[in-house]
C-alpha cells in the first residue's frame, strides 16, 4: 500500500525535509501488519540517530507540525552503534516501537525486502538523485532527510602555495599532491599534514567506495540489483592508495572517525581530507580558522553517497501521520532554517540554490553537482553483510593480516560473492 498525502493537505504543511530513506525491513511478524489511520494520529514516535544537529532540527519544527495537524511528535535518539539490530528487534516484535524511523540510505533495500517498511510517496521538491537513494525494485520506501557524498575538502591557499591552479582530477594526482605537501619543509615545519583519513573500521567502506571507482572499479551492483564482481586490480590499487593516505595522516589514523578528521581540517592542521559533505557543516567551516581558504572537489569516479532518511514501520497504525511528518521536515520552509542554523545538508533544489544557504556554506553548488555522479554502496537484501565485509577486509589489510594488496583484493572478491550467495 502506498501512503498518499491528503489531496487537499488538510493537516500537513506539504512536503518535508525528511532524513533518509527506508527502515530496516522487518523479519517475520513485522511486515505489513499495520494499517494507516484515516485521520491524524494523536501522537507518533520518531527514532533518529544521536548525532549533532539531528534532534535540534526536529525539535525546532515539531511543535509547528503539532499545531497544524494535532499530532504530537515524541522523539527518541539512538546511537548509531547497535541501531540496525535495535530496529530489527522492533520489526520482529511486530509492535512498531517507532512509527517513523531514521536510517542511512543503504539499509533501504534490505529492510524493504524483509517487508518491514511501508511504501511511501517521494517528496516532489527533492533532487531526483537523492530520492533515488531510497528506492528498491522501482518502489519508493524512504523520504530523504539530508543528502551528501564523500568528496575532497582542501585548503585553497596551500594548493596555490604548492603551485597548483586547480585541484587534481584523478586519484593518482591527489596522492601525488599529498606527497608533495609532505615533502615541503615549510608546511611540515608548520605541523601541517598532507591528509587525514577515517581509518576506523566502521568508516572504511566509505573510503574504499570513494577511491575504488576513481581507480577504475565498476558499480557494486548491476542495474537489476544483483551484485557485480569486484575488479581485483582496481581493488588492489584501492588498498595501496588507502595505505598511502594512512601513512600521510596524523597519528591515530586507524581509529579516526567522521568527527576526528573534520576537526583536524577545521583547526588548519590538515591540507586535504576525503570526507562526507554531511560532516562538514557550513556554519562550522565559516567560523573556523580556515574560513575563506577551503573548497570542495568531487571525487574522481564519484564519491561514496551519504544521507539519512525516514522510513515508516509497516506494522504501525499511524503510517499516514508518520509519513506526513517526514514530508513536513522536507518542506523547504522547514528545511532551509535547519540548514542555516544546524548545518543540515540540503535535499531540495530550492535549498541548494538558496542564496542564504550558499552564503552559509559556499561549496553548496559543488556538492549539488557532484551528487548526480555519486556511488551507492551495496543496497540490496544482503547490504549490511556486504558493506561490513568491505569494512572488515580493509581493516584487516591495514592491520597487516592479509599480506599484500593483491591477496587482500582477491579475498575481498571471493567473500563478496560468498555473502551475496553467488
Amino acid at each position: 500500500m502506498v501512503l498518499q498525502r491528503s489531496r487537499h493537505r488538510k493537516y500537513i504543511a506539504f512536503l518535508g525535509l525528511a532524513t533518509a530513506a527506508t527502515t530496516l525491513a522487518g523479519c517475520a511478524g513485522g511486515g505489513g501488519g499495520g494499517e494507516a489511520s484515516e485521520g491524524p494520529a494523536d501522537s507518533i514516535t520518531v527514532a533518529t540517530v544521536k548525532a549533532p544537529g539531528y534532534a535540534d532540527c526536529i525539535n525546532s519544527v515539531k511543535d509547528a507540525f503539532t499545531e497544524e495537524t494535532g499530532t504530537k511528535v515524541e522523539l527518541v535518539e539512538l546511537p548509531y552503534a547497535g541501531m540496525f539490530d535495535k530496529y530489527q528487534a522492533g520489526f520482529q516484535s511486530g509492535n512498531a516501537p517507532y512509527d517513523l524511523i531514521g536510517i542511512p540510505f543503504q539499509w533501504t533495500g534490505q529492510f524493504a525486502d524483509q517487508g518491514a517498511i511501508a511504501e511511501v510517496e517521494a517528496p516532489d521538491d527533492v533532487l531526483e538523485s537523492v530520492n533515488g537513494q531510497y528506492t528498491y525494485a522501482g518502489t519508493q520506501y524512504g523520504i530523504p532527510y539530508n543528502s551528501g557524498l564523500m568528496g575532497f575538502y582542501y585548503r585553497t591557499d596551500l594548493l596555490e602555495q604548492m603551485g597548483y591552479d586547480k585541484f587534481p582530477d584523478t586519484t593518482e594526482g591527489i596522492v601525488e599532491l599529498e606527497e608533495k605537501i609532505k615533502a615541503d619543509p615549510t608546511l611540515s615545519g608548520q605541523g601541517i599534514f598532507p591528509t587525514s583519513v577515517m581509518g576506523d573500521q566502521t568508516q572504511l567502506m566509505a573510503l574504499f567506495n570513494t577511491l575504488y571507482h576513481g581507480l577504475g572499479g565498476p558499480a557494486f551492483e548491476k542495474e537489476d540489483g544483483t551484485v557485480n564482481d569486484i575488479d581485483v586490480d582496481a581493488a588492489a590499487a584501492t588498498f595501496d592508495t588507502i595505505q598511502q593516505m594512512v601513512d600521510l595522516s596524523p597519528a591515530g589514523a586507524l581509529t579516526a572517525t567522521f568527527a576526528t578528521v573534520p576537526a583536524q581540517f577545521f583547526d588548519g592542521t590538515v591540507a586535504v581530507i576525503p570526507m562526507f559533505s554531511t560532516s562538514m557543516p557550513g556554519p562550522t567551516l565559516e567560523s573556523s580558522s580556515i574560513a575563506g581558504n577551503y573548497a570542495f572537489a568531487a571525487a574522481p569516479g564519484g564519491g561514496d553517497l551519504a544521507g539519512w532518511g525516514w522510513v515508516v514501520d509497516a506494522a504501525s497504525e499511524k503510517q499516514q501521520s508518520a509519513q506526513d511528518f517526514a514530508h513536513f521536515l522536507a518542506d523547504p520552509k522547514n528545511e532551509i532554517p535547519c540548514v542555516e542554523q544546524f548545518g543540515r545538508s540540503p535535499i531540495t533544489t530550492e535549498a541548494y540554490q538558496n542564496e542564504e544557504v550558499i552564503a552559509t556554506n559556499p561549496v553548496t553548488p559543488q556538492i549539488e553537482a557532484a551528487l548526480a555522479d555519486g556511488q551507492k554502496r551495496f543496497t540490496g537484501p544482503q547490504a549490511q553483510g556486504l558493506n561490513e565485509t568491505v569494512n572488515a577486509i580493509t581493516s584487516q589489510f591495514l592491520a597487516g593480516q592479509l599480506g599484500d594488496s593483491d591477496a587482500a583484493a582477491q579475498k575481498l572478491a571471493d567473500e563478496i560473492q560468498t555473502v551475496a550467495g553467488n
